[in-house]
């Protein structure tokens, strides 16, 4: 994976397009290749909220947004935790505070925690 990232010359990568982490095991192998490339953020939604909440240390390029819709919700402090909403439209969104990262997927990785996505 480090020679793939080095060789395109990744600014930002997106872990997982479709899919999740599916063990802890798996998390920290994109753990430490996020340690490995400090040059590269990465980021990613994610419904195994339950790995990250035991004080799991992440490094500062390595992004994280709980996606909602889970039997795990509870789980996510909406006011600390970056994390993704799903919205009948904009103006929903925008109106609950939301940024729209229905067309900028990198919107997902600033400052704002409350990431709204517009259904399709």
């Amino acid at each position: 994976m480090n020679e793939e990232i080095e060789k395109k010359k990744a600014t930002h990568i997106r872990i997982h397009d479709s899919g999740d982490f599916y063990s802890v095991k798996y998390l920290q192998k994109w753990i430490d290749i996020a340690i490995q490339n400090t040059n590269v953020i990465f980021y990613a939604y994610t419904k195994s909220i339950k790995f990250f909440i035991n004080g799991l240390k992440l490094p500062k390029n390595l992004k994280i947004i709980f996606s909602e819709g889970s039997k795990n919700d509870n789980l996510i402090n909406t006011v600390r935790d970056r994390h993704a909403r799903i919205f009948k439209d904009l103006t929903q969104l925008l109106s609950a505070g939301y940024i729209d990262a229905s067309n900028n997927d990198l919107k997902a990785i600033t400052e704002n925690k409350k990431v709204g996505l517009v259904y399709h």
